[in-house]
């Protein structure tokens, strides 16, 4: 009779911990897919005018600097920023709040 509980216990034991290792979420292991190196832009197209500043518009209590990159650069729109490249490949990445009136045509 001893036999059989220790058997038991055991199974459960062994039960136990397979159900807590498989309970684990899968998407811990993978990296959230709004990091750049996994995001697809939900847009891309080419730069028209728009000003992209140091600082997010609307926590920027006074000066905040912006510049316009030069027309035809590419702009890619993600979830969380843009990213804008110009003519040498050079890139910028903005997050959404810190540019204003972005024009751009899209590609098709």
């Amino acid at each position: 009779m001893k036999m059989r509980i220790s058997i038991v216990v055991i199974l459960l034991g062994l039960a136990t911990a397979f159900a807590y290792v498989h309970a684990a979420p899968d998407h811990l292991a993978a990296p959230p897919p709004a990091l750049p190196g996994n995001a697809k832009p939900l847009v891309s197209g080419e730069f028209l005018s728009g000003t992209i500043w140091e600082k997010p518009v609307i926590h920027a209590p006074g000066t905040n600097n912006g510049y316009s990159p030069a027309a035809g650069a590419r702009v890619d729109v993600y979830d969380n920023f843009i990213v804008v490249t110009d003519a040498e490949g050079n890139a910028e990445l903005s997050l959404h709040g810190s540019y204003t009136k972005l024009r751009f045509k899209p590609f098709r």
